[in-house]
């Protein structure tokens, strides 16, 4: 059996609260027919999220999403009506990572959209514990912003690539799953 063809895309937001930008985005990912949509940076609420649901013009497909307490953080996952009602979540952890999975065509995906935090401690804890999280299964998407850069050409202008102690388990990670690495647009397939 083959598995069906989807258009992913995976944005980090840097806020989505403000009407304007949402649109704007949830129009995007309409226009170009995308299926899957991982967002990071939402800074969404649960009423938020509520609203966004009952808007079926915005977007009328499943929304899971995981918030933190404090409106910061977020990530959620957007499938559209073309795979509505396929997926279920699995898992969520505080706005820093959702796992869904569905069955297309009888086999299983599982969808993984993570945030990894800002400071190098915190994101070198983050991925080894994601290591353990991440199934194995035949067909993984891990998409997200990892806050990492592996090499100087994830970077671009006048940033230059840090080889920080978080480089190492987000390699380890890596390598062990046998993903293979997008660079600028972070996404591990």
């Amino acid at each position: 059996m083959v598995m069906a063809n989807f258009n992913v895309i995976s944005l980090n937001c840097n806020g989505l609260c403000d009407i304007n930008k949402r649109n704007c985005i949830f129009s995007l990912c309409n226009d170009r027919y995308y299926d899957i949509i991982c967002l990071q940076e939402t800074f969404w609420n649960d009423l938020m999220v509520e609203r966004i649901k009952k808007d079926k013009i915005i977007w009328n497909g499943d929304i899971f999403y995981s918030n933190s307490g404090n409106n910061r953080q977020g990530v959620a996952i957007l499938v559209s009506k073309k795979l509505k009602n396929m997926f279920s979540e699995v898992a969520n952890e505080n706005g820093r990572y959702i796992h869904i999975n569905g069955k297309i065509n009888d086999e299983i995906i599982d969808i993984y959209n993570i945030y990894a935090p800002n400071n190098v401690n915190e994101r070198c804890d983050f991925f080894l514990k994601c290591k353990d999280k991440i199934s194995n299964g035949k067909y993984v998407l891990v998409a997200g912003d990892f806050n990492t850069t592996l090499s100087s050409l994830d970077k671009s202008g006048k940033t230059l690539h840090c080889n920080d102690k978080a480089v190492k388990p987000c390699t380890i990670l890596c390598k062990k799953r046998g993903y293979v690495i997008y660079g600028e647009i972070e996404m591990w397939i």
